[in-house]
């Protein structure tokens, strides 16, 4: 590996095990309103903002109130998110102290919204003042699998990005960190890489710990 100088961070499904809460009460919503939404469609949908999300509901469903639906399944998330948090992913700390301890630059770029992101680590009593730069669905940026949120973040850590680690759980993610001409390394959660993702990873690890021991 080259010489690192910075490294990305996903935050939903990479930092915290927040996916699964999300994949439960999707399927609950779509239940009781019927509407034929299925597990493809929704790993389709992880990396991206929320502004893109409405928008591809839209057009698949015209008669569909995606204002009302999208809100009644953040309400539903958040109520569970700001009672409890959500619970750190394997090795999430111990990585973070060591790039800490090694002067590495950290950031975080998320399709999520901003508050979202900062009550998750307030939950887990990570200090956001150890990221350089949170660069999410709140700014201007173009969503996953564009390359120009991770572009935009490396900008704000001043690093070149063949010298940046992007640390994934997303397919989106992967691909915008490779159009980017960052280092992507994919730690899956709920979505397993196809043949064509396992192509752009410089590697696939099981768990953060294992970023760890890479680095």
């Amino acid at each position: 590996m080259q010489t690192i100088r910075a490294v990305i961070f996903d935050v939903d499904g990479l930092m915290f095990d927040s996916e699964r809460v999300g994949k439960r009460i999707l399927e609950k919503l779509n239940k009781q309103l019927s509407i034929p939404l299925t597990e493809t469609w929704r790993q389709s949908i992880c990396g991206k903002n929320e502004e893109t999300i409405r928008n591809e509901l839209k057009k698949m469903f015209p008669d569909l109130d995606v204002v009302s639906y999208r809100n009644s399944f953040f309400e539903n998330v958040q109520a569970i998110f700001h009672k409890r948090g959500a619970k750190c992913k394997k090795g999430l700390k111990a990585l973070l102290k060591f790039l800490q301890k090694n002067h590495i630059p950290m950031a975080i770029a998320s399709g999520s919204k901003l508050p979202h992101i900062k009550n998750l680590l307030a939950k887990a009593h990570i200090d956001t003042s150890i990221f350089s730069a949170i660069v999410c669905g709140s700014d201007n940026v173009l969503p996953k699998p564009h390359p120009d949120i991770f572009l935009k973040t490396c900008e704000h850590l001043h690093a070149n990005p063949e010298h940046t680690i992007v640390l994934e759980d997303s397919p989106n993610g992967i691909l915008g960190a490779y159009k980017a001409g960052c280092i992507p390394i994919m730690v899956p959660d709920l979505i397993k890489p196809t043949p064509e993702i396992q192509t752009m990873c410089y590697k696939i690890l099981p768990n953060l710990y294992k970023v760890r021991k890479e680095l």
